[in-house]
């Protein structure tokens, strides 16, 4: 059975969060931030950053305007401090479920996961369940 008519298609939930984050920290749009992590020389001339991506989810089951997103965000930092001030400062912002967010759950709050041996950054990966509307 196909709808009578064809809906939007759901917002960009990581541009949604990544203009918030930007937002929040006063960063120029993709200088602090992205969708990918910048290259190892890269990287390390741009600290702090933040990566932000989808990694799952799905429309909500019945409800044909509410998408249910699964996002990973890691931070990258000089310092552990430094990623971890980062960190609880974006979890704090998607809690805070700024429109067009309308449901935020933490799936796994920061923690400590590798980055590349020998290169002295310190990452913090989380985990999100974010529901947004057409």
């Amino acid at each position: 059975m196909y709808p009578d008519k064809i809906l939007p298609p759901f917002r960009d939930v990581e541009a949604i969060v990544l203009d918030q984050i930007d937002a929040l920290f006063e960063w120029t749009a993709g200088t602090h931030s992205g969708d990918q992590t910048p290259g190892d020389d890269d990287l390390d001339h741009i600290l702090p950053f933040v990566r932000v991506g989808r990694t799952g989810g799905a429309p909500i089951r019945g409800s044909e305007h509410t998408d249910r997103a699964v996002l990973d965000v890691d931070v990258f930092a000089s310092t552990r401090a430094e990623a971890f001030q980062i960190a609880k400062r974006v979890e704090q912002l998607l809690m805070a479920r700024r429109a067009p967010l309308d449901d935020v759950n933490v799936l796994m709050s920061p923690q400590r996961v590798p980055w590349v041996e020998g290169v002295p950054i310190v990452r913090l990966y989380a985990s999100y369940q974010v529901s947004t509307r057409r």
